[in-house]
């Protein structure tokens, strides 16, 4: 058999399993940390070098508290435990994404996790000072080759960083939002957090190339959502109650759901044009309901596969990347594309 270097895993359906066999959805996610520790042994059992496994997102911070307190519950044991295992078994551990809205006891443990026996470091990182002053730890102090992928950190010596040029990305976005509204008429842009670099980028982006190729395209306002749902409907509910005239709307980060929320409470004869980020299961279904017309993607398991091979490299040759930014393909999709 031709066992793959990487396997990834996105683990979903863990409530709804257990609420069909009439358990509580916490028992679910419980019996899915289980079964994660088998596929984690039959993993190594196989010969799989890497398996990344996503657990938790960005949305999942807006479940009821007593969910998202059973989850971080269940972190915390696990970690407890962990260290241990990764030591006896000779496992590298990387946490990719933002732990800062994690507890402070929980990101200690994540930090002593990463810096067992690490030897190479690939990381989605987000733009904060701890972040940064680890990594210019890890990469000055230990001399340990560090690849950020999907998201940049400026201010470190990262060797070089995979993923998305996300100023070009808004320019590509601009560049559709544009034909399709014929280079006139209102648009809003909605972004994440203003200090995410990745989607302050893509604003950045779109914003120059709207007012160099189509200047009669009016910019109403760039709203912060947090990445939240909720917060984008809103935003798009008061932006249209002003502008009921609004032609066109960016959602450069995410929160997207939010999109199809609004477009049901204004219950509007003809929708803005819309352009979002990231195949996902619910941006897949928007594009084919037509909430939406434009979806970029990002490629992100081209981005995570191209920075575990730099790094192999790099361990098993010596050789570190010529390129400091090796920029994945910016994909466009369509209901008519998309899978």
């Amino acid at each position: 058999m031709n066992v793959p270097q990487h396997v990834a895993i996105i683990l979903d359906g863990n409530g709804r399993w257990a609420k069909a066999k009439g358990m509580p959805r916490n028992y679910g996610h419980a019996q899915g940390s289980k079964n994660v520790e088998r596929i984690c042994e039959e993993a190594w059992r196989m010969g799989i070098k890497y398996l990344t496994v996503y657990a938790f997102s960005t949305e999942n911070w807006n479940r009821p508290d007593d969910e998202v307190n059973a989850l971080m519950k269940l972190l915390r044991n696990y970690m407890k435990t962990c260290l241990k295992t990764a030591a006896k078994n000779d496992m590298k551990v990387r946490v990719i994404g933002d732990i800062t809205r994690l507890d402070e006891d929980i990101q200690k443990r994540i930090l002593e996790l990463e810096e067992a026996g690490i030897q190479a470091l690939a990381i989605m990182p987000v733009d904060c000072d701890r972040i940064r002053e680890k990594l210019n730890d890890l990469i000055e102090e230990k001399q340990i080759p560090v690849v950020a992928f999907n998201t940049d950190i400026i201010g470190t010596k990262r060797n070089c960083f995979v993923g998305l040029d996300n100023w070009k990305s808004g320019q590509t976005a601009a560049g559709l939002m544009g034909l399709m509204m014929h280079g006139k008429g209102k648009v809003l842009g909605i972004t994440g957090y203003f200090s995410n670099r990745a989607g302050s980028r893509r604003i950045d982006g779109f914003i120059e190339e709207t007012r160099k190729q189509f200047p009669e395209m009016n910019l109403i306002g760039v709203q912060s959502s947090q990445d939240d749902a909720k917060e984008v409907e809103q935003i798009i509910v008061n932006a249209m109650k002003i502008f009921p005239d609004l032609k066109g709307i960016f959602v450069a980060s995410g929160g997207q759901e939010g999109v199809k929320a609004a477009f049901d409470e204004l219950n509007l004869e003809k929708r803005p044009y819309v352009i979002i980020y990231d195949v996902t299961p619910e941006n897949v279904k928007a594009l084919n309901e037509d909430t939406v017309d434009f979806l970029i993607d990002q490629e992100g398991y081209e981005q995570g596969y191209r920075a575990v091979s730099i790094l192999e490299e790099c361990l098993k040759h010596g050789s570190l990347p010529e390129e400091e930014y090796q920029y994945t393909e910016i994909s466009i999709k369509t209901k008519y594309n998309v899978q």
